[in-house]
C-alpha cells in the first residue's frame, strides 16, 4: 500500500496541475489531501470577497456576505478523505449529480463528496469526487447568482476561498470568558433552582457549565443550561440587572443577539436594547454576570467551544421532579440482582454511577467501578420489567439511549426494547423501584445528572494476566497521535477497576460485535462503520479492556512502513499465551497465514475479511497455524 511519502507528494503535484482537475480517479489505497482542518467555514467567491455561498432551501446561491448560519458550512472528511460540506442552518450537504447543485440530507441529490484542489493563489476549486467536474458560479459573481457544474478550467468562477466562519450555530457549548481568566460561564453553586445567579466559574465537567444554544426565528438565541433546563435571562432591561436562570417563557429578557467582537470572541446583546452581558464591578461581586451599557468596559467577550452533550464519568442520577432524591443500589450491594431504587440523595457509593458513553449517544451505567451495569434482568425486558444490577454481557438490553429533552431533563431509553427508564408508582417516593415504562415524557421518566464527589480508587485492582503477558486496565490506552483524524481512533476501556476475567471477555466480544458489517480496508483500525482490517479489529477489541500492545497501534498501522503485518506480529508475540487448537476457548485469537480472527465458541469466529466484518466457520479462512489467549 502506497504511503503519504514521496510518491504521494508526486501524486498531489499531478492533482494540482490543470489537467488533473478533470478526474478524481484515485489510485487504489490513495486518498485526497486534506488542505484544511475540519471546522466551520464561509465559502467566498475568489472574484468578490463581499459575497458568500448561502443555503436556501434545497439550493445554494451567491449572496452578500453576513455572519449567519445560512452562510456557514461545516467541513468534515469521510473515510476516503473526501470533503463533506454541510450547512449549519439545515444540516443538509452540498451534493451534485455532475450537472446541478442541490442541498440534501443524503445522496438523493447526487454525490456529497468533494476534493479541495489548492490553486497557486491559495484559493480552492471544489471538484466532485465523482466525475471530476468543478463547482462554478454561473455568469458574473453577483448577489443572487446561481451555481452549477462545469468542466475544470481553474477559471475565476471556479475558485473560492474557505474562511473560518464567525458564527455560532445551534449546539451545546462551553462559554469561556475571553480575557485570559481561564473562567467559564456557569450557574452559581450548580443550582437547579429558578432565579439562581449566573457567574464566571472555574471550568469543570458539570452540566451547569454546558449551554444549549438555539437560534430563534427573529435571529436571537436562547441559552439553556443542561443541568436544569432553565434558560439564561436578565432580571430586567436595565444596566446592572442580574443575569439569572429562569423557566423558558419566550420573554425578550431571555433572548440575546450573538455578535462577533473579533479574535474569535462574541458579545451577547439583550434583544431590543443596547445592553450587553458583562461582569459585575468588584464591589457587586466580580464573578457575577450583569447587563452593561454598550460603552462599559465590563462588557464581556465570550469564546464558544463545542462540547459533547454528555461525557463518561461518575454521576448521580436524580429524578428531575425531586432532585433531593437519587437512583440508589439497595444496601450498596455489589452483587448481581441487587435492586435499583430511589432514595434520599447522600452522594455515597450506592448512588454513584459510572456512565460510559458510546457512539450515537448510547451509554451503559453501573455502580462505581464494580464492573456491573444497571439494566433489566436478561430475558425480562418487557413493559414494567424491574431494573437491577446485572453482570455485564454487552447486549443491547444493557445499553441506554440518552437524550436531552429540552428543558425536561434527560431520558434513558433501552436500546433493545425502546422502553424508558422510569420510577414506579405515583410521585417520587422513597424506596420506589425503577422499571421500564412506555415513553410518555412524564415526571417519572425525567432525570438530571449531577457530578458525583465520589473518589474512585487510584489504581486497577481486578483480574490481571500474569507478569510478562499483556496487562488489562480500566484506564484507556494512549499512543502518539491519539485523537488525530480517523487513524488516531481508540476504543476506550470499558471495564471497571474491579473487573473479572468474564468482564474482560464479555467486553472484548461485545466490542467485536459492534464492528459487524464494517467494511474491510487494509491497514485500517478505525471506528465501527469506518473500516478495519483483521489485526486492526483485534487491536480495537483488546483496547476495550485497556490492553496496551505497543508498538502496535492504529496510527502506525496505517502510516508507518513495516507496521502493516500486525497479524504476523500477534501470532509471534510471547505476550499472549499460546495454546493448542484443540484447547481453543471463547475470546482466543485464531491465526491463519497472514490473518487473525476472534473465536466466539462452537467453531465460530468473528473476522475482518473482504468485503466486511462477519462471523464465519473457524475453518473457512484456511489452515489454522496457531491459537493465542489474551486473557489467561
Amino acid at each position: 500500500m502506497t504511503r503519504r511519502t514521496g510518491i504521494m507528494g508526486f501524486f498531489l503535484a499531478l492533482l494540482i496541475a490543470w489537467g488533473s482537475l478533470a478526474t478524481t480517479a484515485w489510485a487504489e489505497g490513495e486518498r485526497p489531501w486534506r488542505p484544511l482542518d475540519e471546522g466551520t467555514y464561509a465559502i467566498v467567491p475568489a472574484s468578490d470577497p463581499s459575497l458568500a455561498l448561502q443555503a436556501d432551501g434545497m439550493s445554494v446561491s451567491v449572496a452578500s456576505a453576513k455572519q449567519e448560519p445560512e452562510q456557514a458550512w461545516k467541513l468534515a472528511y469521510d473515510g476516503e478523505g473526501h470533503a463533506l460540506l454541510t450547512s449549519l442552518s439545515s444540516s443538509k450537504a452540498i451534493c451534485t449529480d455532475g450537472e446541478r447543485i442541490r442541498l440534501t440530507y443524503g445522496a438523493g441529490g447526487g454525490s456529497p463528496c468533494w476534493v479541495l484542489d489548492v490553486q497557486d493563489d491559495g484559493t480552492f476549486c471544489l471538484v466532485s469526487a465523482e466525475g471530476g467536474r468543478c463547482l462554478e458560479v454561473s455568469g458574473s459573481a453577483v448577489s443572487g447568482a446561481s451555481l452549477g457544474m462545469a468542466s475544470a478550467t481553474g477559471s475565476e468562477g471556479q475558485r473560492f476561498s474557505l474562511e473560518k466562519a464567525d458564527v455560532i450555530a445551534d449546539g451545546v457549548y462551553r462559554m469561556e470568558l475571553g480575557k485570559g481568566t481561564g473562567l467559564v460561564v456557569g450557574v452559581s453553586g450548580g443550582s437547579t433552582s429558578p432565579g439562581a445567579r449566573i457567574s464566571s466559574v472555574r471550568p469543570g465537567s458539570g452540566l451547569d457549565q454546558r449551554w444549549l444554544v438555539e437560534r430563534e426565528a427573529d435571529g436571537t438565541s436562547t441559552f439553556e443550561t443542561l443541568s436544569s433546563g432553565l434558560v439564561l435571562a436578565a432580571e430586567e432591561a436595565a444596566p446592572g440587572a442580574a443575569i439569572v436562570q429562569s423557566g423558558r417563557g419566550g420573554s425578550s429578557l431571555q433572548r440575546f443577539l450573538v455578535e462577533p467582537k473579533g479574535g474569535g470572541l462574541f458579545s451577547l446583546r439583550l434583544k431590543g436594547s443596547d445592553l450587553f452581558v458583562g461582569l459585575a464591578s468588584e464591589a457587586e461581586g466580580a464573578s457575577r454576570l450583569v447587563l452593561c451599557a454598550a460603552d462599559d468596559e465590563a462588557v464581556a467577550g465570550f469564546r464558544f467551544t463545542t462540547v459533547p452533550l454528555f461525557e463518561s464519568g461518575y454521576w448521580r442520577i436524580a429524578p428531575l421532579a425531586d432532585t433531593s432524591k437519587s437512583l440508589d443500589v439497595n444496601e450498596a450491594s455489589v452483587a448481581a440482582g441487587a435492586n435499583v431504587q430511589v432514595w434520599s440523595a447522600n452522594d455515597t457509593f450506592a448512588q454513584t454511577f459510572y456512565i460510559t458513553m458510546y457512539g450515537d449517544d448510547e451509554c451503559e451505567f453501573g455502580l462505581c467501578d464494580i464492573g456491573r451495569v444497571v439494566a433489566p434482568r436478561e430475558g425480562s425486558g418487557g413493559l414494567f420489567a424491574n431494573v437491577e444490577q446485572c453482570d455485564r454481557t454487552g447486549s443491547p438490553s444493557q445499553r441506554w439511549k440518552i437524550a436531552y429533552e429540552g428543558g425536561r431533563g434527560f431520558s434513558f431509553t433501552n436500546v433493545a426494547s425502546g422502553l424508558r427508564l422510569g420510577v414506579a408508582g405515583r410521585g417520587i417516593a422513597e424506596g420506589a423501584n425503577v422499571e421500564l415504562q412506555m415513553p410518555v415524557n412524564g415526571d417519572q421518566q425525567r432525570f438530571t445528572l449531577v457530578r458525583s464527589s465520589y473518589k474512585e480508587p487510584t489504581s486497577y485492582y481486578g483480574f490481571q494476566n500474569p507478569s510478562g503477558y499483556y496487562q488489562v486496565s480500566s484506564e484507556s490506552v494512549w499512543f502518539p497521535h491519539l485523537g488525530e483524524g480517523i487513524f488516531g481512533y481508540r476504543t476506550e476501556s470499558r471495564i471497571g477497576k474491579a473487573a473479572t476475567k468474564d468482564d474482560c471477555l464479555n467486553a472484548m466480544i461485545g466490542r467485536a460485535y459492534d464492528y459487524l458489517g464494517t467494511r474491510y480496508v487494509w491497514d485500517y483500525s478505525c471506528a465501527p462503520g469506518v473500516g478495519v482490517d483483521c489485526a486492526g479489529l483485534v487491536l480495537q477489541c483488546l483496547y476495550v479492556t485497556g490492553m496496551d500492545m505497543s508498538p502496535m497501534n492504529p496510527w502506525d498501522h496505517y502510516y508507518t512502513p513495516g507496521h502493516d503485518h500486525y497479524a504476523v506480529w500477534m501470532a509471534e508475540s510471547s505476550k499472549f499465551k499460546h495454546v493448542p487448537f484443540s484447547e481453543r476457548q471463547r475470546g482466543d485469537l485464531i491465526f491463519y497465514s497472514g490473518h487473525v480472527a476472534i473465536y466466539l465458541g462452537n467453531d465460530t469466529i468473528l473476522e475482518a475479511n473482504l468485503p466486511s466484518v462477519r462471523t464465519s466457520n473457524v475453518y473457512a479462512p484456511g489452515t489454522v497455524i496457531g491459537v493465542a489467549r489474551p486473557y489467561i
